[in-house]
């Protein structure tokens, strides 16, 4: 089994459980999100849930597994150096995926680099209009 938390549940959050729950893998899912009213979301999709994709859903960190295959962070980039300290403090992870832009600052970017830096396999999601490129082509 792998186990996958996916630490904020909004609408990106959400887009992450679909893709996760088409997955032929036997996943153990934790969703991690401290408003628990966005959980009632996941009767949206709950018929075309693979049968291997067992979710579960908690306020905290305290209520997962420690050791966690892949983490996934779909939050807002607010305090996300803070919240990266807290995961990398109460779970065992090697590999993370963060959303959105990482920081408002160059402070709280340096902090995530020094929390994450040659511990981690780290990738950074980022939507295409904050790249030169796209910004380019679409012109």
């Amino acid at each position: 089994m792998i186990n996958i938390c996916l630490v904020g549940f909004g609408r990106l959050g959400f887009r992450y459980l679909q893709a996760i729950s088409k997955l032929t893998l036997k996943i153990n899912l934790y969703i991690v999100d401290k408003n628990t009213k966005r959980f009632k979301k996941i009767n949206e999709i709950k018929n075309s849930i693979n049968q291997g994709l067992k979710v579960s859903f908690s306020k905290n960190f305290k209520e997962i597994p420690k050791k966690i295959d892949l983490i996934i962070v779909s939050t807002t980039c607010d305090g996300r150096s803070k919240l990266i300290l807290k995961i990398n403090k109460e779970l065992k992870f090697k590999n993370i995926i963060l959303e959105k832009p990482l920081s408002q600052s160059i402070k709280e970017l340096n902090e995530i680099d020094n929390i994450l830096y040659k511990k981690k396999n780290c990738w950074v999601n980022l939507d295409k209009i904050f790249q030169k490129n796209f910004s380019y082509i679409k012109k």
